[in-house]
């Protein structure tokens, strides 16, 4: 509930606000749907739980974490519909649900490797952590590029992927941009 004072003084209006925002509505039940038995490492340790406040943050952080979970097991095309319902008989409780989407499983296609001059593209492919054919993972993209960056030639480095609704290949793109060839990473110990 939200209450307004306003008191005119001398030199205007002074408006203050009272606000009591009562109870919360707290998260009774989190449940899963479109998989029988959706394995214990996907839905552990979520941002949202039972027992928190309603969080739409938490909420939204929630599904991005399982769209993540899933797509680093292969779901390339994976996708989370959130829906929450408060009854009215109990208004400060909620039941939220989840609809894990997870599509076809995925496997890495073609890589594809852009920008290359100096350095040959056999060495970008030895910094892929993957290999056409493997289950598709996010996470794998990641440390690739991570892996690419390591080797202090590229200036930038990017990943990229193309999943095709109709094919269970993705096909993967590597963008890299050369840097300064000639420069020696140098280090020294000292000795006393």
């Amino acid at each position: 509930m939200v209450a307004v004072d306003s008191t005119r003084t001398d030199d205007g209006l002074r408006i203050s606000f009272r606000i009591d925002e009562g109870e919360p509505v707290r998260v009774d039940t989190v449940t899963f749907s479109g998989l029988d038995a959706p394995p214990r490492e996907l839905v552990a340790d979520l941002p949202l739980r039972a027992g928190m406040p309603l969080d739409l943050i938490a909420s939204e952080a929630t599904r991005d974490t399982l769209i993540g979970r899933l797509r680093d097991r292969g779901y390339a095309a994976a996708d989370v519909l959130t829906s929450y319902f408060i009854p009215s008989d109990r208004p400060h409780i909620a039941t939220v649900e989840y609809e894990l989407i997870p599509g076809e499983r995925h496997r890495f296609g073609t890589i594809a490797i852009e920008g290359t001059a100096a350095v040959d593209s056999s060495v970008v492919r030895r910094m892929m952590t993957f290999r056409p054919g493997d289950v598709y993972s996010r996470r794998a993209l990641l440390e690739s590029q991570r892996n690419l960056f390591s080797l202090d030639v590229f200036r930038h480095a990017e990943t990229g992927e193309r999943v095709d609704p109709f094919d269970t290949m993705v096909a993967i793109t590597v963008r890299v941009i050369e840097g300064d060839l000639h420069r020696v990473r140098v280090g020294f110990e000292r000795c006393d």
